[in-house]
């Protein structure tokens, strides 16, 4: 047996961990993958996932000993941690730092970011051979989408990678605009068919279409690129939650949602052309963007398309275990690739224990209470959904990614009109107008949708519905009359057996389903977390395994969750410890070393952030050719004007030959030959050898920036308006003049404001 072990190596605000194990000898392959949100019970969190690798490990019932391979990504630089100067170092990259991994194991630096989207978006999908794109916010090297042409024989060529902005990039900046956190993009997405005809809006609101050349689609007009994002154009922000449904909002959401399916189907169509392959993989962010990948199964150049379910960064340790076990063994894609029903590995893990785990350590307290199961009948579920009762779902193997679909689930009756506003204010605790999808028996989804296959394992397309689905099914009609399906066979267990009752009880096989958790908190992983959950909103059933509990039955539910609240408290704070106490050196010598960790990093991160640019442009500006032509957009006139004004060197710099150009692919044709550039956007653009063509034959260029920079903040550097006396002032007051001061006087007053 051999183990690959893959995690994000910085953290991730989806942070998860993957082992993959292959019998080298039998062939046979299977994963773990566990995202630490599962354990630590916090959404979009930033931690390391020392609870997610513990959790692999004992699935397979190994030690750190034991893995072969760490394959990791990385940010800027390929190195254990500090993948990048412009990242602050949190608690979990000490963790990080003090994880013991074996003299014996090979660390492995996968190529970037996106190859690891690649291997998960290509080897599950079953195809011999496929273009691959991946597109999301923010890659290796400020990468924003990439191009693969994938096959058994060849493993992945890459084809075409963009860095700098791209339409994850803008899609994340307008969420943030909306008032909404980094993950949370699908909120925009639901908002969006709100603005359709609105047009009379638009002179007033920003035109977010790119620049498109072939596979290159940037954005430079609008916004600047990564590590510095930004907006280029100023918005009037909304100031409360209701602002959402003022028109100018919906209509941008609009705006933005209708470029970002042009966008992708540009780009779908240029990528085929490209690599000549017309089945299609998708991953990263953007690849969860239900009405796009819709849109682009109905591609006349697509012949099939498989959309990786785990698209987002909670997928990447899957792709890194993966790329790591093929640099260990160069049969292993192909194997993989032979594997019967490989496809059956997503979206669940066959840890068919995680249910139930955590049950033994609140029975008793359930007891206490006089909470006691029932046998599980799924008929007896059916009923309750019919009479509009909402039952949560938590059973067999554990959903990987961000969709419940039957493992984790709230589940409820489409058939009712008002389920939807019964189910955002008393279940989840979330805006209202954000749709609800629909689970259909597979055989009936002709019934009421309309798509190019009938077969949506996932939950992944947003499909048409059939003119009478609103009349039979209204909360699952979204207002653009789509719904975000997900088709259910017999494989699924529970679920399956569940709708399958409630078609023979009302002659509807449609159910809403929604994953099991409150608005803000990760989908549950056990017992305890079904409990918690269950507790906390107001639904009537809860089944774990074979079990189900009525909360008619519960009569002090607000004390039961407590009690049930502080047990699973105990467990997040002992799985921690144990994952810290097996896997790493941490609290293994006397001194401690976490303070100077983060305090030096702190300030390194500060300086690389604030001043670091600032310093380069000076020593820049002081030695370079001033025969040589400075190319600078209006913005970095500016800031070279004030760092001339303020330090003294315009008097060495006269001669200075300045182009002011846009700092767009526009304004390349306006660059001279044998010049200094000082863009920002462009530089990405220059230090790419895909994009590279875009400066034609123009000669001896040399770019201020490279990709990993931020953008100077012309804020940082401009001094507080005081007159001259008041400096003159404190000079004379300090040690150059006053011999009471010492050296350290004036640090000190800075420091203490």
């Amino acid at each position: 047996m051999q183990y690959s072990l893959g995690y994000m190596n910085w953290c991730s605000h989806d942070p998860a961990a993957c082992i993959v194990e292959y019998d080298t000898a039998g062939g046979s392959i299977r994963y773990i993958s566990a995202e630490e949100g599962s354990f630590s019970r916090r959404k979009k969190s930033y931690h390391f996932p020392i609870r997610s690798i513990q959790y692999c490990l004992e699935y397979f019932d190994i030690s750190m000993s034991d893995i072969d391979i760490v394959s990791l990504d990385y940010m800027d630089y390929p190195r254990l941690y500090r993948t990048s100067d412009n990242y602050r170092l949190l608690v979990g990259d000490f963790i990080r730092s003090k994880l013991q991994i074996s003299p014996q194991t090979k660390i492995n630096y996968c190529d970037t970011h996106h190859l690891a989207h690649a291997y998960t978006a290509f080897l599950p999908s079953g195809f011999s051979s496929a273009t691959v794109l991946i597109v999301d916010g923010l890659g290796s090297q400020q990468q924003t989408h990439s191009v693969y042409r994938a096959s058994r024989e060849s493993g992945f060529e890459s084809v075409f990678e963009q860095k700098g902005t791209g339409i994850g990039l803008l899609y994340t900046l307008v969420t943030d605009l909306l008032g909404w956190d980094y993950g949370e993009e699908g909120k925009t997405m639901g908002l969006a068919p709100y603005g359709r005809h609105k047009e009379v809006l638009d002179s007033n609101l920003p035109d977010f279409a790119g620049h498109r050349d072939g596979l290159l689609v940037d954005f430079s007009r609008i916004i600047t690129r990564s590590p510095s994002p930004a907006f280029r154009c100023e918005f009037e922000l909304p100031e409360g939650e209701i602002d959402i449904y003022r028109d100018e909002y919906t209509r941008i959401a609009y705006l933005l949602q209708r470029e970002t399916e042009d966008t992708i189907l540009h780009l779908v169509q240029e990528a085929i052309r490209k690599t000549g392959e017309t089945r299609v993989c998708l991953a990263g962010g953007v690849a969860l963007n239900c009405v796009t990948n819709e849109l682009v199964a109905k591609l006349p150049q697509v012949e099939d398309l498989f959309i990786q379910p785990a698209a987002g960064d909670s997928g990447i340790p899957f792709g890194l275990a993966l790329q790591g076990m093929s640099q260990q063994n160069e049969e292993f894609v192909e194997r993989y690739l032979d594997r019967e029903g490989q496809k059956k590995y997503f979206p669940f893990s066959d840890d068919k224990m995680s249910a139930i785990n955590g049950l033994p350590n609140i029975s008793t307290i359930l007891e206490a209470y006089n909470v006691y199961p029932h046998r599980f009948s799924e008929t007896i579920v059916a009923e309750n959904l019919a009479k509009s009762k909402v039952v949560c779902l938590c059973t067999e193997g554990i959903e990987y990614g961000p969709r419940a679909l039957g493992h984790r689930s709230i589940l409820s009756d489409a058939r009712n009109p008002e389920m939807k506003a019964i189910m955002n204010k008393k279940i989840k605790h979330r805006e209202g107008y954000r749709p609800f999808a629909p689970v259909v028996l597979a055989e009936h989804f002709d019934r009421y949708f309309v798509s190019t296959s009938a077969s949506h394992d996932y939950m992944l397309r947003a499909v048409d519905c059939v003119e009478t689905a609103r009349d039979v099914i209204p909360s699952v009609v979204h207002v653009d009359n789509t719904a975000r399906v997900q088709t259910v066979t017999p494989e699924m267990g529970k679920l399956h057996e569940i709708l399958d009752a409630f078609h023979s009880l009302t002659g509807v096989p449609v159910l809403i389903n929604t994953s099991f958790n409150d608005n803000d908190e990760p989908i549950v992983f056990d017992a305890i977390d079904a409990f918690c959950c269950f507790l906390r909103t107001s639904a009537d059933m809860l089944v774990v395994e074979d079990e189900m509990y009525f909360r008619s039955e519960i009569s002090d539910t607000s004390a039961l969750l407590a009690e049930v609240l502080a047990v699973q408290d105990e467990r997040i704070g002992s799985t921690m410890r144990k994952a810290l106490e097996s896997l790493t050196s941490i609290g293994k010598s006397d001194k401690s070393e976490i303070g100077i960790f983060l305090k030096t990093n702190l300030e390194i991160s500060h300086f690389h952030n604030k001043y670091a640019g600032f310093d380069r442009l000076h020593s820049f500006l002081s030695s370079r050719n001033n025969s040589r032509p400075l190319v600078v957009d209006e913005y970095h006139q500016n800031v070279v004007n004030e760092v001339l004004e303020s330090t003294g060197l315009g008097a060495s710099l006269r001669g200075l030959s300045i182009f002011v150009v846009e700092d767009t692919i526009c304004g390349i044709e306006d660059i001279p030959d044998s010049s200094d550039v000082l863009l920002y956007n462009m530089s990405a653009i220059y230090h790419n050898s895909y994009t590279e063509y875009c400066f034609g034959d123009k000669s001896d260029l040399w770019f201020f920036y490279g990709n990993s920079d931020k953008l100077i903040e012309l804020q940082s550097y401009i001094y507080n308006e005081t007159n001259a006396a008041t400096d003159i002032d404190q000079i004379l007051d300090s040690y150059e003049t006053n011999r009471s001061e010492s050296i350290d006087g004036i640090f000190n007053a800075i420091a203490n404001g």
